[in-house]
């Protein structure tokens, strides 16, 4: 990893809590079985907790490898970017949608009745 690389939390990077599921504890491993420096943060106090104070920081690189995200996180793109990217999935959710349809010529009446 490089010297500048920029470091987050699962936190921040999910977008969601990872404690519980363990999900935490994995990324750890991975990180130290290759070797990842991974740097602690103190946490603002609004967010600590008793049980924990700091967390754990990855190098972004490492959790885009980890998840297998190739794409950019969504915290990154431009407004412009997002609604495309959203016109892609609704054009992708329409296409799937047409070529699922049922053929109802079977039965006149889908009433249970």
């Amino acid at each position: 990893m490089k010297n500048d690389e920029h470091y987050v939390s699962l936190y921040d990077y999910l977008g969601k809590a990872s404690r519980e599921s363990g999900l935490g504890q994995k990324v750890y491993n991975a990180a130290k079985e290759k070797g990842i420096h991974v740097i602690y943060t103190d946490l603002p106090e609004e967010r600590r907790q008793p049980e924990y104070n700091r967390v754990a920081t990855y190098p972004k690189t490492f959790l885009d490898e980890y998840f297998g995200k190739t794409e950019t996180p969504l915290s990154e793109m431009t407004l412009e970017e997002r609604v495309e990217n959203l016109e892609k999935q609704i054009a992708e959710l329409t296409k799937k949608i047409e070529t699922n349809v049922t053929n109802s010529n079977e039965y006149d009446d889908d009433l249970p009745f």
